[in-house]
């Protein structure tokens, strides 16, 4: 109940409107003089490391998940601690080390998590803690972790939806795949690798053109495959228009829907047109 309290202050419009004096609040609430806040269980560990967290305090919330996070899954039955360790402690350290930015302690965290993950059974590991490994080996610019990252979370989110070829998530893989294969060609990109990123790029193009029919696409799909395609090979953008018209006019005939596609497509041309100088173009 203290906690729920606490959540809700975030929200509180009796709380000041500064971000600071708001933090300063809600940190009093999280440490009232002469309380001490015992979490027992994993669940209200996580909230209250996060909440330290999110009011700017990563050192503080670190502090309490040393401190408590080994006592409380000492509690949990055998069978449950592994999944614990690496959920609420080794993702936990990652996250933390990650926002207070320290390289060396995060190198550390993310190679234990990292072991910890590969060392479950396929069917217990997740593909949230593969991605969020991914988005940390990126701070790091360690290509070859968030590499091995991008593809355990793609196998999983790909494993997930393959039983059942009519459940809804079944239609996304086409979108799935574009945007793991661009992950894949930014970290070649940002390694210097450019023809090798630009290869990759050109290749899922190809594949959006011979995609399954029954694959959906929005708006934001397309945005998100666009943002990746400008950052590794933007002169490939006009091409990228053309599939998305075409795929756009064979899923709807809705003005509104075509629309919304033009819109996004004009943002990512401006954005093309800016990454490869022609700045005025940008601005048009």
């Amino acid at each position: 109940e203290h906690l729920q309290r606490i959540d809700e202050a975030f929200e509180d419009d009796r709380l000041p409107h500064d971000a600071q004096a708001r933090a300063d609040a809600v940190a009093a609430m999280l440490a009232p003089p002469g309380v001490t806040l015992h979490p027992h269980e994993p669940y209200a560990l996580s909230r209250l490391v996060d909440l330290w967290s999110r009011i700017g305090q990563p050192d503080r919330a670190l502090a309490l998940l040393e401190q408590h996070a080994p006592g409380v899954i000492a509690t949990l039955a055998p069978e449950q601690q592994p999944g614990a360790t690496w959920a609420y402690l080794l993702m936990g350290r990652v996250r933390l080390h990650g926002e207070r930015g320290d390289t060396a302690e995060l190198q550390a965290a993310c190679s234990a998590a990292s072991a910890a993950l590969e060392a479950m059974p396929t069917h217990e590991q997740s593909f949230h803690a593969w991605s969020e490994l991914a988005q940390a080996a990126a701070q790091l610019q360690d290509r070859t972790l968030q590499r091995h990252a991008l593809e355990r979370a793609f196998e999983l989110g790909r494993a997930s939806s393959e039983p059942d070829e009519d459940d809804e998530s079944a239609a996304y893989r086409a979108r799935s795949r574009a945007l793991y294969e661009l992950g894949l060609a930014l970290t070649f990109a940002e390694e210097g690798q450019q023809d090798e990123a630009r290869q990759r790029a050109r290749q899922v193009l190809e594949g959006l053109v011979i995609v399954d029919s029954r694959q959906r696409f929005d708006a934001d799909d397309w945005w998100a495959i666009g943002e990746g395609l400008v950052a590794v090979a933007p002169e490939l953008e006009p091409k990228l228009a053309d599939i998305a018209r075409a795929r756009t006019a064979h899923q709807t005939t809705s003005p509104a829907l075509r629309r919304t596609l033009e819109v996004v497509l004009a943002r990512l041309r401006a954005r093309a047109a800016r990454a490869q100088g022609r700045l005025q173009e940008a601005l048009a």
